[in-house]
């Protein structure tokens, strides 16, 4: 019994974190001929959280004809 509830628990752990990834945006411009960049703070959830991170930073980004670089850190 003590084997079964230890395996239930492995794989819930590794399900729900597995789920969830963290994220770091920016995007960047010219300003008066000079590549201004603005960084967004790192951003860590489900895919639906991190789509909802990058469609602002995308929005933001399209004010100024910016471009957006989204990186997810290494996990090691």
């Amino acid at each position: 019994m003590k084997k079964a509830l230890s395996f239930v628990l492995i794989v819930i752990a590794t399900i729900t974190s597995s789920c969830n990834k963290c994220e770091t945006c920016s995007h960047t411009f010219k300003l008066g001929g000079v590549d201004s960049t603005v960084s967004y703070p790192q951003t860590c959830g489900n895919k639906k959280d991190i789509e909802k991170y990058e469609q602002v930073v995308r929005a933001d980004a399209a004010i100024n004809g910016s471009v957006v670089t989204c990186i997810a850190p290494d996990t090691k």
